[in-house]
């Protein structure tokens, strides 16, 4: 018999190209994020809701969801392999890389679409998940997380899988609650 193994030749390039997005993020955790930040009450505790702007918030989620292709989520590596992938082959330019500074841990991508701007709600989700994914959750306190582009990060040559220096210092620190991140992870798990 025929030999099946490799992918056929020409006229399926398209489909192949799917098939390829799609295989980059096999075995990865996605967590899709919430687009409306706050409705869950977790950012106005004790807001009196006011009509006109529920409507109006109304009318702004109909427009994005007509110029939306996909709200941000998050894409986490659980292992070194993972989180090499992650990296340098999931990663876009317009999306933001997470981890935990100092320790091992998970590397956690907040992918966004060209242009579109996260959220500091995605963005302390994202921090979150970093925090509680890495060694700094045994701790049960806010941990130091590196956000930065996945412009600015770099493979070193011969290192292990996972292994990143990020240039320049194009970084910034932020806080992830490890806790906080378990709910969110917890969440994701019950959906």
């Amino acid at each position: 018999g025929g030999g099946g193994g490799g992918g056929g030749g020409g006229g399926g390039n398209r489909q192949q190209g799917k098939n390829k997005k799609q295989s980059l993020l096999d075995g990865l955790l996605v967590l899709p994020l919430s687009t409306q930040s706050g409705k869950d009450g977790s950012d106005d505790i004790g807001e009196p809701y006011d009509q006109q702007e529920e409507q109006q918030e109304e009318e702004e989620g109909r427009q994005q969801q007509q110029q939306q292709q996909q709200s941000p989520r998050l894409v986490v590596g659980r292992n070194s392999r993972q989180n090499d992938r992650v990296t340098f082959s999931v990663a876009r330019p317009s999306d933001r890389w997470f981890h935990a500074r100092g320790v091992p841990g998970a590397h956690v991508l907040l992918r966004l679409d060209p242009g579109q701007e996260p959220s500091d709600a995605h963005i302390q989700s994202a921090a979150d998940v970093s925090a509680f994914l890495s060694k700094a959750r045994g701790h049960g306190r806010a941990s130091e997380v590196t956000m930065a582009s996945p412009r600015h990060l770099k493979r070193p040559r011969g290192a292990p899988p996972g292994a990143v220096v990020i240039l320049d210092n194009q970084e910034e620190v932020i806080y992830g609650d490890p806790e906080r991140g378990a709910l969110l992870l917890e969440r994701a798990g019950d959906a």
